[in-house]
This record gives C-alpha cells, structure tokens and sequence, in this order.
C-alpha cells in the first residue's frame, strides 16, 4: 500500500486508491483490504454482480462511519443515512417532488438562474485569459437551483455568495476532506475544529428554520405559475409544500424536527454531485474536440441556431430538453470518469456473505465487526473487463443506440458503424448507485446538466489551467487551504483535474479554468 501510496498525489481521494491497489497486485474484482491501524477494513467490490447483491438485493444498510459524519453535518436521521420504516416514510413522501414529471416543472425557474451564471461567463470570457476558479461559481448556481426546487427561496449565491446557509455547506464540506488527510498536522489543526459542524450546524439550522417558519406561515403553493413538460400551465409545488400535505394529512407532532435534516440534506447532496459534474464536462469537452463538437452540433439542430434565443425556447418548451441524447450521454460519460461518490455499506450480520464471482463459493462480507462493505464505483467505471480498452476514455457514443455507439475518432470507426461497438455493460454505470436507496435527486441532477451545457456550451469555450494556479494565490476561497504543493505529483491517469476529498469528489483546487468566447458556434 505504501508503494502505491508514493505513487499518487497526497491530496487524491480515496475512493481511488484501491483502483491503483488492485491494478499493482494484480487482485480480484472482490478483496479484503485492512488499513489497520490507519482506517477501518473493508471488502472492496468492483463486481457487478456482487455490488447488486449488497445495494440492491438486498441493500445492505449505511456504514456506521458514513452514517456519524452526515449525522454531525446534517442531523440524525437524514434520508442518506436513516433505515427501515423511518427511511421508508421519509422517501415516499418525498419521492413526487423528485419525479421527472415534477423537476421538469421547474425548468423555467433552472433557466432563469443558468442565465445569470452564463453571464459570469460572459464577464470572464471578455476579461482576456483570466484565470477562475471555476467550482466555486457553478456551486452557487447549483446551491441557488436547489433551494427553489426545495424551499422556493431565493439564495442569489450567484449574485452575492456571503449566506451563512452556503458558506456553512461548503466549509462544512472541506472539513469532511481535512478530518480525512493522511497529513497529521492538517487532521489535527485548529482549523479542523473552527470549520466543524459544531459551528456550522447551529447557523445552517437557523437559517433553514427562519425559511420554514415563513413556508408554515404561509403553507400554501408556490405564488407563481410554470410550464410543465406538456406546455400547460400549471402550479409548482416545491418539496416543502409536498411535504407539508403529509404533515397537515398525518398532524405529525414532530413533523418540524424530522423535516429540518431533510431540508439540509437535500441542499447539500442537491448542488454537490452536479456542481463537480458540470466542471469535469467542461473539461473533458475541452479536451476532445469531436465531443465538442457533436454536442453543439447537436444544441444547433434541436435549439436553433442562436444560442441566445435557446433560454425563451426551453422556458416555453422544456420538452426539448429530453430531445438532447449526446448531450445526456456527455454527462453520464462524465460521471462514468468521475463519480461523485461510492457506497459503503456494512453487514446486516457478522454471518452475511457475498459471492465470491469467480467460484460463486460464498465469502464473508463482515470478517470483523468494523468492516466497511465499500461498492467502489472508481474500480467499476474504469474496469478494463467491463468497458473496454478505451476505458479511460471520454467517448459519450458508449451511452447511445446502435448504431452511434461506436469510437468515432479516425482510425476507430468514424462513427459510420465500421468500428467496434463501444460497450455499455448492464448494471455496470453506477454514480447515483442502485436500487432501493439510489439517489432520490438524480433526475434534478440530469436535468440542471443538460440545461447548463444547452445554455452555454456553444457560446463559450471553458479550459482547465492548472499551469496558472498560482494566480489564484490569495482569493480567500475554501480552496486555498487546500492548495497541492508544486513539488507534488499533478497527475492521476494522465490528467490534473483528478478528484480530491471534500465532502464528495471535486476536481483538484476546484478546476483553475479560463473562459474564452467560443471560436466556432
């Protein structure tokens, strides 16, 4: 482990490890792994078969670790790590307002905040070669969509980012990444205790207690109207306002108490995955021109050619946007290369097995009491076995039909269908995971990407510059603690943009980038 340890940046995320791990030893698509006396075992699966057997039949419960980090960022019971009925109850309440139906009604109000972001962009990309940080800019869009979806309030991060509600999330978020450094004096510091969750939490609670204090008030639909997918007008319904017909329905005493975890939930699981996932698209794209190209080719043929007029076209006809299929498949390629997370679980019993699936003799899944059961998504998504030799590749075709699911780069194909399918195995693409607990905001996930791109990606062209980092020296961002040293390795599969801690994977001092006005439209 030490060899491959000094090997990899010190600030990569350790999701990756066991990749390199397993590569190096040449190991299984299941094995033991014990970090003792540095971290937990864990049984690590990179196995199709095997990770449906713990996450979705059956789904094996939340590791005890995971579950005491989100209760002390998030409160105890919050639908990420909550079991049996109360995890039952809390997602049936809340599943209508993340229906596709549902999020496709907020798509005017989506549009209108990707308009504010885009002209951000359009102030970088006239201020010639400034260099950005570009996560910083994406989450406060991604933190201002997902407070309206859930609590039809109006952040305006974008705008003006000092809100104690965001800047608790993502301080918050950077001290999950500083508790878990392999460097002692940065788990140790004060820093660590000064940007913990008890500080934060207490400001984030009162935040969202005053917003719901108005929404009780006042527990009546949202005051403005929406198009919804079919082109009728009709009432947006946030999640609280869902969520209150169960308490009104039910007249649940303690309806305010359970609520509170969930409303902080869903603003920081709601922003995080897609604000990382936008950078990393951006990037790639950059990177590959033929995808670039494609997906404004694409944008042009189903929104016109004036990318200036595509927001009133959406606003009118959300429907357009599931009429978009490269673009989608830019995204789930993205989250292919960079999954947001993994998922750990733990044994139901110190009896429970996997299958072992080269024997198909049963294993222990829990050898010892403190054993993570860890669904590695950074091993499935870049196994060799199940994509390929172009795995490390970004090639969306993968995500279309026969007969676009081919490489279309010369010499592969040409995208004519002369060239070898690209293979998408079954079950094998796993960022929101599977099964009973997948992520209940994917479908907003999806949604607020592919309006993002639809909007923007014609109109600018957004590169990484890690060469310049060193600008950003002195910004005042969450990042700048966490700057990796030049002496450092800056590399993680032949690209500098690879994933760090904090809170979920971001991109690397999240993503120096520099926005340029797009050369070709």
């Amino acid at each position: 482990m030490g060899e491959v340890t000094a090997s990899l940046p010190p600030d990569l995320h350790p999701h990756t490890y066991p990749w390199f791990v397993a590569s190096k030893y040449n190991l299984p698509p299941v094995f033991y792994l014990d970090l003792w006396p540095a971290g937990q075992s864990m049984v690590v699966i990179a196995d199709v078969g095997v990770a449906e057997s713990v996450a979705v039949r059956p789904s094996f419960p939340k590791s005890r670790s995971v579950r005491e980090v989100m209760a002390k960022m998030l409160g105890d019971d919050n639908i990420v790590i909550a079991e049996g009925d109360t995890w039952k109850r809390l997602r049936a309440m809340f599943n209508p307002g993340f229906s596709s139906k549902h999020i496709m009604s907020f798509l005017p109000s989506i549009v209108d905040e990707v308009e504010v972001f885009r002209a951000k962009l359009k102030e970088w990309a006239s201020q010639d070669n400034k260099v950005v940080r570009l996560e910083d800019q994406i989450t406060y869009l991604t933190v201002d969509i997902i407070s309206k979806v859930v609590l039809n309030h109006p952040l305006n991060s974008q705008k003006n980012s000092k809100n104690d509600l965001v800047d608790g999330i993502r301080i918050m978020g950077n001290w999950v990444g500083t508790r878990s450094s392999s460097n002692l004096l940065k788990r140790f510091s004060p820093r660590v205790f000064l940007n913990g969750p008890w500080y934060f939490r207490p400001k984030i609670d009162n935040y969202i207690n005053n917003v719901l204090d108005q929404r009780l008030k006042n527990p009546s639909p949202s005051d403005f109207d929406s198009i919804s997918s079919s082109g009728r007008k009709g009432r947006k319904r946030n999640l609280i306002d869902l969520a209150l017909d169960v308490f009104i329905s039910e007249a649940d005493p303690v309806f305010r108490e359970r609520l509170l975890p969930q409303v902080a939930t869903f603003v920081f699981a709601g922003h995080d995955t897609t604000s990382s996932t936008l950078c990393w698209a951006y990037h790639l794209l950059a990177r590959n021109p033929h995808a670039l190209a494609a997906l404004r080719a694409e944008h042009s043929a189903v929104l016109g050619p004036d990318p200036a007029a595509a927001p009133a076209l959406l606003r009118t006809s959300p429907h357009l946007l599931n009429e978009l299929p490269y673009t989608l498949a830019a995204i789930r390629e993205t989250l292919r290369l960079f999954p947001p997370a993994s998922t750990i679980r733990e044994a139901p019993s110190l009896s429970a097995t996997i299958r072992d699936p080269a024997s198909g003799a049963p294993l222990p899944a829990a050898p010892t009491e403190d054993t993570m059961v860890w669904v590695l998504h950074s091993c499935i998504h870049r196994s060799e076995a199940l994509w390929g030799p172009t795995v490390h590749d970004f090639l969306p075709e993968r995500f279309l039909p026969a007969p676009r699911n081919v490489d279309p780069r010369p010499g592969k194909g040409g995208g004519g269908g002369g060239g070898d399918e690209l293979p998408w195995p079954e079950n094998a693409w796993r960022p929101f995971e599977r099964g009973p607990r997948n992520c209940i905001g994917q479908e907003l996930a999806l949604v607020e990407a592919r309006a993002v791109l639809a909007l923007t990606a014609r109109e600018f062209d957004v590169r990484a510059a890690y060469d310049r980092v060193g600008a950003l020296a002195g910004d005042g961002s969450t990042w700048e603690a966490r700057a990796t040293s030049a002496d450092a390795l800056q590399e993680v599969w032949g690209d500098p943009a690879y994933q760090i801690l904090q809170a979920t994977a971001k991109p690397r001092d999240g993503m120096p980038a520099v926005v340029s006005f797009a050369k070709e439209v």
